[in-house]
């Protein structure tokens, strides 16, 4: 998987090519995945144990509300006092940290190099592709490179990913990182950590074979984030702007709250009975019409024509009975993920409440599997 490297524009690509070194080694230290959403951090620290891994630490924080606004760092400041929190809750000495930016924010590219480059042609020919297919100046990307193997059209030539984005979505996060006191060791990009996981979850749900479509679904804050896969890797990928704030704020506004107050009220369950019908129901009715919209745009847009499962992720899975009103409404059978049926728990870790956070922390699971890559 490609990982964007912290101040690759300041290099050339031979000196790049010491930074993957650094990047890639023989054993990489503990490190922890922190996923960094609009509404929370999640954190975990996997390691490797007689028996296979084991989940050593994990914490969920929350953020204030304007942290983050549509995958970008409006305030750094509280984002570094939320690291420094939930640091503190994991209780782990590990300050090596994975962590991932929006494929929304990332441009990447297939291109076909040819085989035989010396190492300055090489170099020259990236920096060529990038400047080419980049739609920024050079001086305003980080990018990083990952040769996948021969070319199936031409043997004479080598498959290789390109992937850029601005340095600013990069950097902010650094920044953050370090001032929690924290060493940003891989920036890596969601949809690649996903595919990371994946077989993880899919091992979990009996008789579902990994080769087939599957799309798995996060039902987040503000979006909803459909990746179809197909033979295990991801072949689509789609997103509608709703979520659990629309939730929040339905409860806010029905019964007069204010949103630090609706948002702890949904959380805790301590709502009037009138809930379920005039809130509950009519969101979960409209996550279903956006999911189907997604799908359908998925078969239009596609050769494909079925999905055989769907897998439920994010903030929103767990809200009471919609993973049921899914599968009815849409005739698929619909799991809610878990990456943690396969691994031990270590003496600190509670099941129960892990087994209810697990669809909230697959991005930071993928981010902490890159400890066993």
């Amino acid at each position: 998987m490609p990982y964007l490297l912290v101040g690759t524009t300041k290099h050339t690509l031979s000196s790049l090519k010491n930074k993957i070194s650094e990047f890639f080694p023989k054993k990489i230290p503990p490190l922890l995945g922190i996923d960094i959403s609009s509404s929370a951090i999640k954190s975990i620290e996997l390691a490797q144990g007689s028996n296979g891994i084991y989940v050593k630490h994990y914490a969920i924080e929350p953020l204030p509300p304007n942290t983050i606004i549509d995958n970008n760092i409006e305030d750094i400041d509280k984002l570094s006092t939320a690291l420094r929190d939930i640091i503190q809750q994991l209780g782990t000495r590990t300050r090596k940290v994975a962590t991932a930016i929006s494929s929304s924010n990332v441009f990447n590219k297939i291109a076909p190099i040819p085989i035989d480059l010396s190492g300055s042609e090489l170099e020259a020919y990236i920096e060529t592709e990038v400047e080419q297919h980049v739609p920024y100046l050079r001086e305003e990307i980080n990018f990083d490179f990952k040769v996948l193997g021969a070319s199936e059209l031409d043997p004479d030539y080598m498959d290789t990913l390109l992937v850029a984005c601005r340095s600013e979505y990069i950097s902010t996060r650094i920044t953050a990182l370090k001032s929690a006191r924290l060493i940003p060791t891989i920036i890596d990009v969601d949809t690649y950590v996903m595919e990371r996981v994946f077989p993880f979850i899919v091992e979990t749900i009996p008789n579902q074979d990994i080769n087939s479509t599957i799309a798995v679904i996060d039902v987040g804050a503000t979006l909803i984030v459909m990746n179809v896969f197909h033979n295990g890797k991801i072949i689509y990928t789609q997103e509608q702007a709703f979520g659990g704030n629309q939730l929040t704020q339905n409860i806010q506004y029905h019964y007069n709250l204010s949103y630090s107050d609706a948002d702890l009220a949904k959380q805790r369950g301590n709502l009037p009975e009138s809930y379920t019908n005039q809130i509950l129901i009519p969101f979960e009715n409209e996550i279903i019409k956006r999911i189907q919209n997604l799908i359908k745009i998925f078969f239009s847009s596609t050769h494909y024509n079925n999905i055989s499962h769907l897998i439920l992720c994010g903030g929103c899975a767990t809200v009471p009975k919609l993973r049921e009103m899914i599968e009815i409404s849409l005739k698929i059978p619909t799991s809610i993920a878990n990456p943690f049926g396969s691994m031990t728990l270590g003496s600190k870790i509670n099941p129960k409440l892990l087994f209810n956070d697990a669809p909230r922390l697959t991005i930071a699971c993928g981010l902490a599997l890159r400890y066993f890559s």
